[in-house]
C-alpha cells in the first residue's frame, strides 16, 4: 500500500514478468473507522472499504469484521467480484494494515491490543501462526459478480433475432422488454426486483432454444440470492431450483458446460437468503443428485472435469451445504456422506488452488459438523492428495486442519 501525494492510498503488486509494481486499485474510503457498525447487504460490519479497481467504474465494497480472518475475507472479496487470485496477499495485507490496533467493539483510532494477540495475528503466507484456523467455515459464499451490460445486451440481441426470424411465440414483446430493462436497473442499483421479472427470466431459460439460454441463466443465478427466488412456484409447482437444474441438462441437445456452470452457481447463490437455504434443504435430494451428476458419480461422465468455472461452482455449492449442516444440523446421514463423496471425487487430480481450497474447506466443515459421517470413506487419502497437488500455503494449511479432524 502506498499513500500518494494527493492523499489517496493505492494498492500495488509485484509483476515478475514485467519486473515492476503494478497498481491494483485505489482505496477510496474506510467507512466504519468511527467505531460504529456499518450496514451492508443487510449485515453489520466493523468496516466497509470502498476500493476502486477500474477507472470509470463504481468502487467495489469490501466489508470486514474484526472477528474475521483477513485472508478468508480477502478470498471472498476476490471471488465475489471475479478478481484474480494473485491479488489475495495484497488485499489481506491491506485489511490487516488498515485495521491494526482495532479491537472488537472499538474503533481503529482507539489504542488496544492486536485482536488476535501479538503473537497470533494471521498474516497471509504464514501458515504456522496459532489462531489462524479456517475450519469450520461459518459463512455462506456466493458467486454474484456480473457484467450486466453485456448480459442484457446479449438477451436483447437474441430476442431481436427471434422476432426477425418469425419466432414471436417465444420472443419477448415490448412490454416484456421494458420489464427486462427495469430488472437490469434494479440489479445494478440493488433496488427491489420489479414485478414479473423473475417469471420473465424463467420464460427465457425454459422456452428459448437451449443454445440461447445462457444469458438468461446468468441473470437467474444473480436473482437466486433474493428471497423472492426461493418463493417462486411454477405452473406445475416446480421451484427455481427445479428450473435451474432441468434447463441445463437437456435430454435431446449436447450438454453445454457453461449452462451447467450457471445452474450450479444458481444453486450456490440460493444460500444467500434464509428462504433460499430453506429451499436448498427441502430439495436437498435433487440438489445432491445434480452435484453427483456433475462429479460423474451417476448419470454419465463428469461435467467439466477440468473446467475451473464448473468446479468452483460445484465446490461452492458443496461448501454452502457443509455450512448448512454445521450451522443448522440439517440433511440426513446418507446425504452428508454423499456430499463428502462428491467433493472427494471432484477434487481428484485437480491442481487449481482455488478448487482445492474450497473442496478442503467443504470437507473440513462437514467433518467439524459430524466426523462420524466420514467413517469408511478415504477422506485422509483425498486430503493428502490435495495437499500434494496444491501449490499454495493456504491449501496445505487447511489440508492439515482436515487431517486433524478426519476419522
Amino acid at each position: 500500500m502506498i499513500r500518494e501525494s494527493n492523499g489517496n492510498v493505492t494498492a500495488h503488486q509485484w509483476s515478475a514478468s514485467q519486473q515492476q509494481w503494478i497498481n491494483v486499485g485505489t482505496v477510496v474510503d474506510a467507512v466504519g473507522s468511527t467505531g460504529k457498525k456499518v450496514e451492508y447487504n443487510g449485515q453489520s460490519y466493523d468496516y466497509v472499504f470502498d476500493v476502486d479497481i477500474e477507472d470509470g467504474k463504481p468502487p467495489l465494497k469490501l466489508p470486514y469484521n474484526l472477528s474475521e480472518n483477513p485472508y478468508e475475507r480477502a478470498t471472498k472479496f476476490l471471488h465475489d467480484n471475479e478478481l484474480p487470485l494473485s491479488y489475495l496477499d495484497n488485499v489481506a495485507n491491506f485489511i490487516t494494515e488498515n485495521t491494526k490496533g482495532a479491537t472488537l467493539g472499538q474503533s481503529a483510532q482507539q489504542a488496544g491490543p492486536d485482536p488476535y494477540g501479538t503473537e497470533s495475528r494471521y498474516r497471509p503466507g504464514e501458515t504456522s501462526q496459532p489462531g489462524a484456523k479456517v475450519l469450520p467455515q461459518k459463512e455462506y459464499l456466493s458467486i454474484s459478480a456480473a457484467k450486466y451490460e453485456a448480459i442484457f445486451t446479449k438477451i436483447f440481441g437474441i430476442n431481436k433475432n427471434m422476432v426477425s426470424s418469425g419466432r414471436k411465440d417465444v420472443a419477448l414483446n415490448p412490454g416484456e422488454e421494458s420489464i427486462l430493462s427495469s430488472l437490469r436497473e434494479a440489479l445494478e442499483t440493488s433496488k427491489p426486483i420489479p414485478p414479473g421479472a423473475l417469471e420473465l427470466i424463467v420464460k427465457i431459460v425454459t422456452l428459448w432454444p437451449y443454445g440461447d439460454r445462457l444469458p438468461g441463466l446468468d441473470v437467474l443465478r444473480c436473482l437466486a440470492r433474493y428471497p423472492l427466488a426461493a418463493q417462486y412456484s411454477g405452473p406445475r409447482g416446480e421451484t427455481l431450483l427445479d428450473v435451474a437444474i432441468s434447463v441445463s441438462l437437456p435430454s435431446e441437445s449436447p450438454l453445454n458446460e457453461n449452462m451447467v456452470m450457471m445452474s450450479t452457481r444458481t444453486l450456490a447463490n440460493l444460500f444467500g437468503s434464509a428462504d433460499g437455504r430453506s429451499l436448498a434443504s427441502s430439495r436437498a435430494e435433487k440438489a445432491i443428485s445434480f452435484l453427483e451428476r456433475l462429479a460423474g458419480i451417476q448419470g454419465g461422465e463428469a461435467v467439466g472435469r477440468f473446467n475451473r468455472n464448473v468446479l468452483i461452482a460445484l465446490m461452492t455449492s458443496a461448501l454452502n451445504f457443509a455450512v448448512l449442516v454445521y450451522r443448522e444440523k440439517l440433511l440426513t446421514h446418507d446425504q452428508r456422506r454423499r456430499l463428502l463423496v462428491i467433493v472427494g471425487t471432484a477434487m481428484k487430480d485437480q491442481t487449481d488452488s482455488e478448487v482445492l481450497y474450497r473442496a478442503l474447506v467443504a470437507l473440513g466443515t462437514m467433518l467439524a459438523a459430524a466426523a462420524a459421517d466420514a467413517d469408511g470413506l478415504k477422506v485422509k487419502e483425498w486430503v493428502r492428495a490435495a495437499k500434494d497437488q496444491g501449490n499454495e500455503a493456504r491449501v496445505a494449511s487447511v489440508a492439515d486442519e482436515c487431517l486433524s479432524r478426519a476419522p
